[in-house]
């Protein structure tokens, strides 16, 4: 039998009942086949889509933001130095402290 007879009988259930067990399991077998394999390549599709749409998206983003404005090229070492100078007095401030207590050994900006 060609798979097209046999998904064709396949389809109605109560020709299913006539079909011999050889063709029963090639029916069973295709129709497992087609299903799955319709599933792997639209999840494929899926995965490329998002894949593209990422790099589109991250591509936009990074023209949008001119390198040459980025805090950590534009500051100097010296106002490094003020901003952890302006933290120790407002941390000492805080605590109720002198400001030579304090040492800021490390600065992450979020």
């Amino acid at each position: 039998m060609d798979i097209t007879q046999i998904l064709e009988i396949f389809s109605n259930p109560e020709t299913i009942s006539t079909l011999e067990k050889g063709d029963l399991v090639s029916a069973i077998l295709v129709t497992l086949l087609m299903g799955m394999g319709t599933t792997v390549v639209v999840l494929t599709l899926l995965m490329f889509c998002t894949s593209l749409m990422s790099r589109i998206l991250k591509a936009s983003v990074d023209a949008e933001v001119p390198t040459s404005t980025s805090p950590a090229a534009a500051k100097p070492s010296g106002e490094d130095e003020e901003l952890a100078v302006v933290l120790a007095s407002a941390v000492a401030a805080m605590l109720n402290t002198s400001a030579d207590r304090i040492a800021v050994r490390n600065i992450k900006k979020i």
